[in-house]
């Protein structure tokens, strides 16, 4: 899993999901009705990056896309596309 930044904007490394900043806050390309700050828009990449590397379900990474989820209020349904 990592993450390329720009000035405005975030690539996932292994996922086709962005982020982008605008003058209300950062859109995620897979939550585009949420605004972020930069820390919450990394962090909805991070679970992007963790679900397109497709770990098995006894995967540690689990544990820790349970926690971002959580850091930025999404339930267990919200998954990227």
């Amino acid at each position: 899993m990592y993450l390329r930044f720009g000035d405005s904007r975030i690539d996932g490394g292994t996922s086709e999901h962005y982020a982008w900043s605008t003058k209300d806050g950062w859109q995620v390309s897979w939550l585009p009705d949420r605004y972020f700050d930069q820390n919450g828009a990394i962090t909805a990449m991070m679970i992007a990056e963790a679900y397109s590397e497709s770990p098995p379900p006894s995967s540690p990474v689990w544990i820790h896309v349970k926690a971002w989820k959580d850091e930025i209020g999404l339930t267990d349904m919200d998954r990227p596309a």
